[in-house]
């Protein structure tokens, strides 16, 4: 796979899922920060994650680094592009103060280290 479809698509597709993921959360006036709707959202992201990881085959922990440490930023970015633009700039500053929200920027990281390492899920996905 090209480096730069890997590099710059594959988080924007993870983006798009996680995103109307929230979005079907939001049609059922379900606040996707709490609770289930939170755990279906982060189930939603680290499915995506492993998913684009796999596509990406990462061989090492440092290629693997390199390509989490890309994803969170570009991730950040359409995070704060989007969020800003829906919920606005000064209610936004809320979603960034939250924990969950960094914790699944974290994941983001951790996913494709784990698939390199087959440590974890990785192990499953690598047979």
């Amino acid at each position: 796979m090209k480096k730069s479809l890997t590099y710059l698509a594959l988080p924007l597709l993870v983006f798009v899922i996680v995103f109307l993921a929230v979005a079907i959360m939001m049609l059922f006036k379900q606040d996707a920060t709490q609770g289930f709707p939170w755990v279906f959202v982060i189930t939603f992201n680290i499915a995506s994650l492993y998913l684009i990881s796999k596509m990406a085959n990462p061989k090492t922990v440092l290629e693997a680094l390199r390509y989490g440490i890309v994803w969170m930023v570009i991730v950040i970015i359409f995070d704060v592009l989007v969020t800003t633009r829906i919920i606005g700039p000064i209610e936004s500053q809320n979603y960034f103060k939250d924990p969950k929200t960094w914790f699944s920027y974290l994941i983001v990281i951790l996913i494709p280290i784990d698939y390199a390492t087959k440590f974890f899920i990785g192990r499953l996905l690598n047979k």
